[in-house]
């Protein structure tokens, strides 16, 4: 790898990590309402977890959006399996498998 791409891979996993710690301290926030109940809809959730999933590159994203749905399963098992079943149609190929 020359140093002109090294340089540019850099810049990109910079870019990465500041846009994964604005989405934390964005949803942080946010998770924490859901997980305390004091956001109860399953459609405000659901939007929720849909804008969270641009961010689950970041390990400390993805374990907050896990907690989410490890806490909703019982109440809300559909909401939860769309969330999951989202999060692998985004990232289960992203490190590549020759797919």
């Amino acid at each position: 790898m020359d140093e002109e791409t090294k340089a540019l891979a850099h810049e990109i996993g910079t870019m990465l990590q500041s846009a994964a710690q604005t989405g934390i301290s964005y949803y942080r926030p946010i998770a924490n309402k859901i997980l305390s109940g004091q956001i109860t809809s399953p459609h405000e959730i659901e939007h929720i977890l849909d804008h969270m999933l641009d961010y689950c590159f970041d390990a400390e994203m993805l374990n907050i959006y896990k907690r989410i749905c490890r806490r909703l399963m019982g109440k809300h098992p559909n909401l939860v399996y769309n969330a999951v079943m989202n999060y692998r149609d985004v990232w289960d190929n992203v490190e590549g498998d020759g797919e």
